[in-house]
């Protein structure tokens, strides 16, 4: 059954928002790749096209571990431009004021609805 483009049931429900969700997503951050923004306006435009995808769904149903690893892998791939991390991720994803780019991070915000 699919409702509001999330599929639920007694089925494999979670492979199939897997499997609909990881290219949505992917196709997004492989745009992204071809404007170079600053720094920080990066992870404002990841949490607005990219990871509000992630949002519809998983508010409502939860998410493994292989979908956080390969979420966090491919936005920090892009951020980096596929380099080397530079900046610790916690540091990233502190506020402005803290010395942070404000970078979304999907456990904390997925927390709550798990």
């Amino acid at each position: 059954l699919k409702f509001y483009g999330v599929y639920l049931g007694n089925d494999n429900y979670s492979a199939y928002n897997t499997n609909n969700i990881r290219p949505k997503f992917a196709s997004t951050i492989d745009l992204l790749k071809t404007r170079h923004l600053a720094m920080t306006l990066k992870p404002h435009i990841i949490n607005v096209f990219a990871c509000s995808k992630l949002w519809h769904v998983y508010s409502t149903l939860p998410l493994d571990k292989t979908s956080i690893s390969f979420y966090t892998k491919y936005i920090f791939n892009y951020f980096w431009y596929n380099g080397p991390e530079f900046i610790k991720r916690n540091v990233i994803y502190k506020d402005f004021c803290d010395g942070g780019l404000r970078m979304v991070n999907i456990t904390t915000k997925l927390k709550p609805f798990i």
